[in-house]
């Protein structure tokens, strides 16, 4: 079959627009995809917990702290930066609202033996600190995790837990 040379220069210019429509649709879908979407972001779900043991005259706070990659690349903690810190309250009477005052015991580093979390990896540590011993304490627990970046600004990941003791032998005598 041979094609007409009067339409040959038409057909050219048809094939030409639309492999250029392709490749701007294929930018389009690109761009989505790696600069708008989120799902190609470095994502953490940090979470900590803990527990108050008390032996005789001696306070120990087990802090659980657990990180998982829900993201689709892998993230690379910074190990500086990266850590627990622990902070202690002591109630008491009050005429009015007022908000708790902290006082700072100890910061511990966490996930010391894991540099990077590939997607879908979820790491565990755990610390135990030796505490002051007062009467009716709680403790704020904080997890910070840092991520390297190669150019430019650190992104950091940060959750909080508040443990109240009593609450916790409350619910051993139920």
């Amino acid at each position: 079959m041979t094609i007409d040379p009067a339409i040959q220069p038409k057909l050219d210019l048809i094939r030409t627009i639309t492999q250029g429509v392709a490749v701007l649709m294929g930018a389009v879908w690109g761009y989505y995809t790696f600069v708008r979407s989120r799902t190609f972001k470095r994502r953490l779900d940090p979470a900590i917990s803990g527990s108050v043991r008390r032996e005789g005259s001696s306070v120990y706070v087990r802090v659980s702290s657990k990180v998982k990659n829900i993201g689709l690349c892998k993230v690379k903690l910074s190990q500086k930066g990266t850590a627990v810190k622990i902070s202690s309250h002591t109630p008491k009477e009050s005429d009015g609202i007022e908000a708790a005052t902290w006082e700072h015991l100890e910061t511990a580093s966490v996930f010391l033996k894991h540099a990077v979390l590939e997607p879908g990896e979820t790491v565990n540590d755990e610390v135990l600190i030796a505490v002051p011993t007062v009467d009716r304490q709680v403790f704020k627990l904080e997890l910070r995790l840092i991520s390297k970046r190669l150019i430019w600004n650190n992104i950091e990941w940060n959750t909080i837990s508040i443990i109240d003791p009593a609450e916790t032998e409350n619910a051993k005598g139920d």
